[in-house]
């Protein structure tokens, strides 16, 4: 019914509109995870939870199946990103906030080093590689960070660079705060 119901609307709608619903439609058919080779590619996912649940997940996708390959059970991990073998992810509280540095040890990831981050709710990370430099974003104080890594060693160096946008108490609607760091 849902497929005939979706035929019918479509027959209704000019060439151009017709075709991007089929190209829609057809990209949420047989959803299938690849990477460039067509073989197998690892995921990690990251989430809110508390210290008793996986909140980081490693799985393994391959033809279409999906494997649980390591859990991670850490507070509020709300992101994560993977730079020079190295797992970082956000601890998300209000008011505080920090970065764990985790290492793959065989299959499982091992905690490596902890960095406290001035600044609450921390919710976006970007890592360069080229610089050994991990930079945050908290959304709830508006703080930007920049603070070495050490890759080799499997642990922070010193904090680099703080800045702040859009205190709490200055926010008025329509103002900016931090959110988000892309690195280009």
């Amino acid at each position: 019914a849902k497929g005939q119901a979706f035929r019918k609307a479509k027959r209704r709608l000019p060439g151009r509109h017709r075709q991007a619903c089929l190209t829609i439609r057809r990209a949420f058919k047989k959803p299938r995870l690849r990477n460039k080779k067509g073989g197998k590619m690892q995921l990690i996912f990251s989430g809110y939870a508390n210290t008793e649940k996986p909140s980081i997940q490693r799985w393994s996708v391959e033809e279409g199946k999906s494997q649980l390959l390591s859990t991670i059970s850490q507070a509020n991990a709300s992101y994560c990103i993977w730079g020079d073998s190295l797992l970082f992810a956000v601890d998300e509280r209000e008011g505080k906030s920090a970065v764990e540095l985790y290492s793959r040890e065989g299959e499982r990831f091992a905690l490596q080093d902890w960095l406290n981050v001035p600044g609450g709710e921390l919710c976006h990370l970007a890592y360069s590689s080229a610089q050994k430099t991990l930079l945050g974003a908290c959304y709830g104080t508006g703080n930007i960070f920049a603070a070495q890594v050490i890759p080799e060693e499997k642990r922070f160096g010193e904090m680099m660079q703080l800045y702040q946008q859009g205190k709490k108490e200055e926010r008025l609607p329509g103002r900016s705060r931090a959110h988000c760091i892309v690195l280009n």
